[in-house]
């Protein structure tokens, strides 16, 4: 199972051949975007990263977190949630999370969609209603089958914020297998 960027690594092990040895039985995506597939995109999408990393390497980052959190992708946040988003990213540095919003950039990942379609391995992503554009530029570049639209969700998974505020603060997060 992977959420947005982590789930971009797993489509992009899967879709690399990088996993063959491990026995995964299907993989479960959840907001992960399978790739821009045309140059327009991909420049549209560079020039908005870059506008951020800008912004997060020149401004001051609790500023700079307030902006952030008004993009539509949040749309599920009430104000109070917001906040408490930022809050908990307000010790980052701005330079250290432009180099990642730049170095992570959809604009610069290849297109998975032709690749995790002839995969063995069923890829089954699901993405939120609530965020505009999602469904429209995410899903249809899964086939029918491979694709599930959840309703009443978003970018942020009910208990996402919680959940990642503890990850943010506990030095000794670490991940497990799901057995």
């Amino acid at each position: 199972m992977g959420y947005s960027l982590g789930g971009r690594i797993a489509m992009h092990g899967l879709a690399a051949g990088l996993f063959g040895s491990l026995p995964i039985q299907q993989l479960v995506i959840e907001g992960g975007h399978v790739g821009l597939a045309s140059a327009s995109e991909k420049q549209q999408r560079w020039r908005h990263d870059a506008r951020w990393a800008r912004r997060f390497r020149r401004e001051p980052l609790s500023d700079v977190l307030q902006d952030w959190y008004q993009q539509p992708v949040f749309s599920s946040l009430d104000p109070a949630q917001r906040q408490h988003m930022a809050d908990i990213r307000r010790q980052n540095d701005g330079a250290a999370v432009a180099r990642m919003l730049l170095a992570t950039s959809l604009a610069r990942q290849e297109p998975l969609r032709q690749a995790l379609h002839i995969q063995p391995v069923p890829c089954i992503t699901s993405a939120g209603h609530g965020i505009p554009n999602f469904p429209a530029w995410h899903l249809r570049r899964l086939s029918p089958s491979r694709r599930l639209p959840v309703q009443g969700t978003t970018h942020i998974w009910p208990g996402q914020q919680r959940l990642h505020a503890q990850s943010c603060s506990s030095p000794g997060f670490r991940t497990h297998q799901i057995q």
